[in-house]
């Protein structure tokens, strides 16, 4: 199955969280995996966040962000979907931007896999979404 993944999920790839087992498993059996343009630069703040805390060096950050992107076989526009996931943001009372991959996941016949679980419980079932937690 195509496997859309959002910054959560790749951060817990990139780094060690108690969750990157489980991630790994979902994308070890995706067809393809796909991003959205906006996937990398919030991956890049959350790697950004591991450096000023000292938990990272910023030449390995550097190295894990140029990396991420040669995890994706597709990455998606996101631009593409703006409309429709304000529209969403709106129903869910949540951000736009988390909105983003749920929508776009589901116009490419995607499964969405995320770490947010405060987002994932706000899509009903309709929706196909992997939530990853430890």
């Amino acid at each position: 199955m195509k496997t859309m993944l959002d910054a959560s999920a790749l951060v817990a790839l990139l780094v060690d969280e108690p969750v990157s087992d489980l991630v790994r498993s979902h994308t070890a059996n995706a067809s393809s995996i796909v991003f959205l343009n906006l996937c990398l630069v919030e991956t890049g703040n959350a790697l950004w966040k591991l450096v000023r805390r000292g938990s990272l060096s910023r030449a390995g950050a550097i190295d894990l962000l140029d990396g991420a992107r040669l995890l994706a076989d597709t990455v998606e526009q996101d631009h593409l979907h703006a409309v429709e996931a304000l529209d969403l943001a709106a129903k869910l009372d949540h951000p736009v931007h988390d909105c983003l991959y749920a929508v776009a996941a589901r116009r490419i016949g995607a499964r969405l896999v995320t770490c947010d679980s405060a987002f994932a419980r706000k899509l009903d079932a309709d929706w196909n979404i992997a939530l990853v937690q430890a």
